[in-house]
């Protein structure tokens, strides 16, 4: 995607989330090429660059127990499962 798309969709993106008066903060994003060409100040801080390669050098951010790894592709999620329902939902789960 040439510079100039994606900084029309970035813009329209932007004027159609104004109508709902929210606003577009970061963009955290696997693609080097999206990375690179968009403002440096609408990345989140776990996405950074190199002082000496300027390669994307992406630090794994969390946020409420939801990890995103670039490499992978993959959103995960670590917590402990099991006492978050037995305290949410107060069931017993030590019973059989």
């Amino acid at each position: 995607m040439d510079n100039s798309l994606m900084r029309k969709r970035y813009l329209n993106l932007k004027n159609k989330l104004s109508f709902c008066s929210m606003t577009v903060q970061k963009f955290y994003s696997n693609s080097p090429l999206v990375c690179k060409n968009l403002d440096q100040n609408l990345l989140p801080k776990a996405i950074q660059f190199d002082e000496v390669t300027h390669d994307i050098v992406y630090n794994i951010g969390q946020v409420l127990g939801m990890s995103y790894l670039v490499p992978d592709d993959c959103l995960t999620y670590t917590g402990n499962v099991r006492e978050w329902i037995k305290g949410k939902v107060g069931i017993n789960l030590d019973q059989g």
